[in-house]
C-alpha cells in the first residue's frame, strides 16, 4: 500500500462518513486528481482487502469494508508494511516465498528483504523461527502460545482491535460485553485484583485466543506452568491463578459455540500470573528465591550506589508484588509496554540505575532479560522510594511466629541485621498475641505464618525463615 492510499484510508475511518475528492486533497495534502486515481487503482488491485465505495456526497466505507480496514494495519511507513507482513507469516499455513510476501504488500523485493531481516529477529524474541523449505518458501515454526502472543502484540500496535477479534471470534459486542462482566465476577469472587492498565491488555488475549480456537488451533499444553522453574515450588498464587483461570474457562465455553479444550486453562493461567493478578493484595508472601533477589540487589545498590535499602520494607513488598508477574511475562514472551519509559529515564536517573543492577542480578541467576519497559516499571518503585524518602525513615515493625519465643528472637535478630532496624522499633508476638495488638500502629508485620485475621497495614510472609543473611554495614 502506498502512502497516499494509506492516508486516505486513515481520513475515512477517522470521520467515519463520506469525504468528497476536494475535502480528501485537502486533508491529505495532495491533488483531487491523485485522490481519485489512487482510489481507482486500490479498487482495482490484486486481493483488494477493503473497497472504497462511492456515491453522489463522495467517498465512504460502508461497514463491512470499514471491519477490513481496521485489520490493516494503517501504521506509518516501514512500520505498516513490518507489521503485516509479520502478520501473513504467522497467520499461513502454507510456505510463503519472498515474491509472494513483496506482491502482497506491493513492496520492492529489495524492500521485502529488508522486512523480512528485521522479522526473523522479532519472531526469535518469542521463540518462534521462519524456516525455509526449498523451492516452496518461508513457513513459522513455533507454539501455538508463542504465535498468539507474537500476534496480539503485533496487533495491539493499531486501533481499534476489537471489531476485528469481535468478527473472528464469532461474537457480538453484547455478547462479548456480557462475557466479560462475568470474567470479571469470576476474579472478585476469587480475590484478585487486576491493575486497570492491564485489565484491557488481559481481555485482548482473550478474545483473541477464541478466534484462533474458532479457526481449530488451540493451544497446547504448557508444561511447569508456573515460577516453579525457578522457585522449586509452586506458590500459593500459582495455585490461585490456575484455580480461576478453569473457572474463567468454564465462561468461555458457556459463551460459546466451539469446542474449548482444557489446554486452554494452562494459556489463561499464564496471563493472570503475567497481568500482576493479586491475592490478598495486602498480604505479600516473599518466597525463598525472590527473597535471594531482592537481597542481592538490595546489597549491590548499597555498594555500588551507596543507597540502602535495608529497612525500607514498603519498596520489598511492592518490588516483591511486581517481580513474580514480571519474570512471568519474561519467562514467556509476554510485554507489557510502558508508555512513560522516556520520562521515567530523564526525571529519575538515580532509580533508573537501580533497576539497571536489578535488572543485571535478574539475568545473572535466571538468565531473563529485562527489556526497557521492563526496566521503566521497575524504577517506578526505587523512585517512590526515593522521592518519599523512606530509605531514611526508621519504621515501627509487628514480628509474628508462629513456632515459639526462641524462633521469634532469631527472626527478631534476622531482621535487625538484613534490614538495619533498631530493637526499640521492633515488637515481638506470636499467633495468640495478634488479639491483644493494635495492628494499626504499625508500619509493616513480618511473619513466618500466614495471620488468621485481617491486617490493615501491609504484612511480608517469609517462607525460609533460614534464608535470612546479614548485609554488610
Amino acid at each position: 500500500m502506498d502512502t497516499k492510499t494509506q492516508k486516505i484510508l486513515q481520513l475515512l475511518m477517522q470521520t467515519g462518513g463520506t469525504m468528497t475528492a476536494r475535502e480528501l486533497s485537502f486533508a491529505a495534502g495532495f491533488s483531487e486528481k491523485s485522490v481519485r486515481n489512487c482510489i481507482t487503482e486500490w479498487n482495482l488491485s490484486r486481493d483488494c482487502p477493503c473497497f472504497i465505495d462511492s456515491g453522489r456526497d463522495g467517498y465512504y466505507l460502508d461497514a463491512e469494508n470499514r471491519k477490513r480496514a481496521a485489520a490493516l494495519n494503517l501504521l506509518e511507513g516501514d512500520q505498516s508494511d513490518e507489521s503485516r507482513m509479520l502478520e501473513l507469516l504467522l497467520e499461513t499455513t502454507a510456505p510463503l516465498r519472498l515474491e509472494d510476501l513483496a506482491g502482497r504488500l506491493y513492496l520492492s523485493m529489495s524492500s521485502a528483504s529488508r522486512l523480512f531481516r528485521k522479522i526473523r529477529e522479532t519472531l526469535k524474541d518469542y521463540d518462534l523461527e521462519a524456516c525455509y523449505i526449498p523451492q516452496k518458501g518461508f513457513i513459522v515454526e513455533g507454539s501455538e502460545c508463542s504465535r498468539r502472543l507474537c500476534l496480539t502484540h503485533n496487533m495491539m500496535r493499531r486501533k481499534p482491535v476489537q471489531p476485528v477479534f469481535l468478527d473472528k471470534a464469532g461474537l457480538t459486542e453484547p455478547a462479548w460485553n456480557r462475557m466479560v462482566d462475568e470474567l470479571f465476577a469470576v476474579l472478585q469472587r476469587e480475590e484478585f485484583e487486576i491493575p486497570a492498565e492491564t485489565a484491557d491488555n488481559l481481555l485482548t488475549h482473550i478474545l483473541f485466543s477464541l478466534s484462533r480456537i474458532r479457526e481449530g488451533k488451540v493451544a497446547e499444553r504448557i508444561p511447569e506452568i508456573s515460577l516453579s522453574q525457578m522457585a522449586s515450588e509452586k506458590s500459593e498464587r500459582t495455585q490461585s491463578c490456575m484455580d480461576a483461570a478453569e473457572k474463567m474457562l468454564e465462561v468461555l465455553r458457556r459463551h460459546s459455540e466451539f469446542d474449548i479444550p482444557d489446554s486452554e486453562a494452562d494459556y489463561l493461567t499464564m496471563h493472570l500470573l503475567a497481568k500482576s493478578a493479586i491475592l490478598h493484595p495486602n498480604e505479600v508472601r516473599i518466597s525463598t528465591w525472590l527473597q535471594q533477589l531482592l537481597d542481592d540487589t538490595f546489597t549491590a545498590i548499597r555498594e555500588q550506589l551507596g543507597i540502602s535499602f535495608q529497612n525500607d520494607f514498603q519498596t520489598a513488598r511492592y518490588l516483591a508484588m511486581h517481580t513474580e508477574s514480571m519474570l512471568t511475562r519474561m519467562q514467556f514472551h509476554s510485554t507489557l509496554e510502558n508508555p512513560m519509559l522516556s520520562a521515567i529515564r530523564k526525571q529519575y536517573p538515580e532509580a533508573f540505575d537501580c533497576a539497571v543492577i536489578m535488572k543485571e542480578r535478574i539475568l545473572q541467576q535466571y538468565g531473563l532479560d529485562c527489556n526497557d519497559d521492563e526496566l521503566g516499571y521497575l524504577a517506578l518503585h526505587f523512585a517512590s522510594a526515593l522521592e518519599s524518602g523512606r530509605t531514611l525513615r526508621q519504621q515501627k515493625i509487628l514480628v509474628v511466629c508462629g513456632s515459639g519465643t526462641s524462633t521469634s528472637l532469631l527472626l527478631k535478630k534476622k531482621v535487625e541485621q538484613e534490614y538495619n532496624v533498631g530493637s526499640e522499633d521492633m515488637t515481638l508476638t506470636g499467633l495468640r498475641g495478634l488479639k491483644t495488638e493494635d495492628l494499626s500502629s504499625y508500619d509493616m508485620i513480618i511473619t513466618t505464618v500466614p495471620l488468621p485475621v485481617q491486617s490493615p497495614v501491609p504484612v511480608l510472609l517469609f517462607e525460609d525463615l533460614c534464608r535470612f543473611r546479614p548485609i554488610p554495614v
